[in-house]
């Protein structure tokens, strides 16, 4: 069983500390808490939107939005596993 965390601890130092417990989740950590932070992405995202919430399409439920938005950001990832299948 993990002990609780302490919130002050920084996050890098923490998941070296556990690196021999959990090898795994320790490299995905230090590979994504270092992911620079930009806004790109997010004016990315809100461009996408855009274009998927038009006037023509504001009846869209919540969850169909989020799924369309879903695809619309991963179809790159959604082609290469259907080109890889045939």
């Amino acid at each position: 069983m993990i002990e609780e965390i302490d919130v002050s601890i920084c996050p890098f130092k923490w998941w070296a500390s556990q690196e021999s417990q959990f090898p795994i989740l320790s490299q995905l950590a230090k590979k994504y808490l270092a992911i620079p932070v930009t806004s790109a992405t997010s004016e990315h995202l809100f461009s996408d939107a855009g274009n998927i919430m038009t006037i023509k399409r504001t009846n869209l439920s919540p969850s169909t939005f989020e799924h369309l938005i879903f695809c619309k950001r991963n179809w790159h990832l959604i082609e290469s596993i259907s080109l890889s299948l045939f």
